[in-house]
């Protein structure tokens, strides 16, 4: 674009004082037609090369020579705005001089202005393209026509360029990491060790045939073992299971058939049957069962069943009846027990029993009893049916309805009761004896019992002329004074 302006203003500039001198301004437009023609056809835009190398020019000199260029473009469409006037104004000029030759030198002088301000616009145009590239140009264009007269100027407007398009960068393809699956640990298989059955240990002591369910059980009468003594009465606190024992439920009827056996800390809801001789049951609980006849918690009535050992136990029916007695037979020992609840403390009926440092309480009596034709029960601490070596001491014993000591020979013959310092109450009369059904009632000690002033019939010892007694030492609680003995004549 430099070079065709600086052509086309030499041209015009030539031409103008072409003629202004010789006169030929009509035929100027005719000849300077093909020039403009010729002039334009050597007007060529940036190589291929030129373009190629600006498109891998880096990205920030691109741009930036881009930019530089682009301005050098504004300022020579500028300049050859300008120069396209001056000339226009100086082809005016060189008009009006052919008009008024007088003044020659005036185009003369325009004409020398106009290339100077022509030279100065191609320099300014220069100078702020500096480093722009700028377009090849012919070399044939830079050779001036010998003459040009009139000339047309050539467009001002330049041939757009395009803008070079980058080449799009394309991103590696980045390779997915390969999936690791880990290779599972593998547990070994521990071979289980064996069950080793330990070889039981035999005890001498016999495990009850039925069950046993393991659920401890905390007694509700308390009993610390006790002292026992001549001046030490028997109660809930000295009597019964010793505290601190873990009592096992067993449910159902306790037949002990295993001679020597050793029953211990049992909670037992059902009969205890002792069908074998030297059996122990100690230290627990017996609560019975439903009745279907006369029974007691606990009975020996085999004769086999000798030595039987009952001690620091309580018996109470969890169904009370006016069939459940407490303790029944004969060759027993009863030590440090406590009965209640039921509807006799104890029975005797066989040789070799015996009752001490126990404690027999809340009898219960009932309206009909059947073994009393229907009428209401006779309620007795301790009865004595029949038997020998029969022994009952130091126990306290609160008498039911009827007495706290029956004596009678109901089952047999009974010979040889001691009935020994005991602390006793209740009943119609305290202590009944009588030979009914047999005629006399032989070799009955009662000696050294303590009793409480309460009987019904103000009766304490209720005695017959065919009675064998021997009696000393029976006084009164709180006075000591000595008992009377009732003496019922000749029954």
């Amino acid at each position: 674009m430099n070079r065709k302006l600086r052509i086309s203003l030499s041209s015009v500039a030539a031409a103008a004082v072409m003629s202004w001198g010789i006169g030929l301004a009509a035929t100027a437009p005719r000849s300077a037609a093909p020039e403009a023609a010729a002039i334009s056809s050597h007007t060529v835009p940036l190589t291929h090369a030129q373009t190629a190398a600006k498109v891998r020019a880096p990205a920030k000199g691109k741009a930036k020579a881009h930019a530089k260029y682009e301005a050098g473009e504004a300022a020579e469409a500028n300049a050859s705005a300008k120069a396209k006037a001056k000339a226009d104004a100086a082809y005016a000029a060189a008009k009006a001089a052919k008009a008024h030759p007088a003044n020659k030198n005036v185009p003369a002088a325009r004409s020398a202005a106009h290339k100077d301000a022509t030279a100065k616009a191609a320099a300014t145009a220069k100078a702020r393209r500096s480093g722009a590239p700028k377009p090849p140009v012919s070399p044939s264009s830079t050779t001036p026509p010998a003459e040009a007269p009139s000339p047309t100027a050539p467009s001002t407007t330049p041939t757009a360029r395009p803008t070079p398009t980058a080449s799009p960068t394309t991103p590696p393809t980045v390779a997915p990491s390969p999936t690791v699956t880990a290779t599972p640990t593998t547990t070994p298989t521990v071979a289980p060790s064996p069950t080793v059955t330990a070889t039981p240990t035999t005890t001498p002591t016999v495990a009850p045939s039925p069950t046993v369910t393991a659920t401890p059980t905390t007694t509700p009468t308390v009993a610390p073992s006790p002292t026992t003594g001549s001046n030490v009465q028997p109660n809930a606190n000295n009597t019964g299971v010793p505290a601190g024992t873990t009592l096992t439920v067993y449910n159902g009827n306790l037949n002990a058939n295993v001679a020597g056996a050793t029953y211990s800390g049992l909670d037992i809801h059902g009969f205890v049957n002792i069908q074998a001789p030297n059996v122990t049951l100690k230290d627990s609980i017996i609560r019975g069962g439903v009745s279907h006849g006369d029974i007691g918690l606990v009975q020996d009535i085999s004769n086999a069943a000798t030595h039987f050992l009952l001690e620091d136990s309580e018996m109470v029916p969890s169904y009370p009846s006016v069939q459940i007695d407490g303790l029944k037979g004969w060759n027993y020992t009863a030590l440090r027990v406590n009965i209640h609840g039921t509807t006799d403390g104890a029975k005797m009926f066989g040789p070799n029993a015996s009752i001490e440092d126990s404690y027999i309480h809340g009898l219960v009596t009932w309206a009909h009893d059947p073994d009393q034709g229907g009428g209401m029960s006779h309620n007795d601490g301790v009865q004595i049916l029949s038997g020998s070596n029969l022994l009952v001491q130091h126990n306290t014993i609160v008498g039911g309805t009827n007495t706290a000591l029956m004596v009678t020979q109901d089952h047999g013959v009974t010979d040889g009761l001691v009935f020994n310092a005991n602390w006793v109450s209740g009943g119609n009369c305290t202590i009944n004896t009588t030979p009914t059904p047999l005629t006399t009632l032989a070799s009955m000690t009662i000696t050294n019992n303590i009793f409480t002033n309460d009987s019904a019939l103000h009766c304490p010892l209720l005695d017959t002329l065919h009675t064998d007694l021997i009696a000393s030492g029976n006084v009164y609680a709180g006075t000591g004074l000595a008992i009377p003995i009732n003496d019922k004549g000749g029954e």
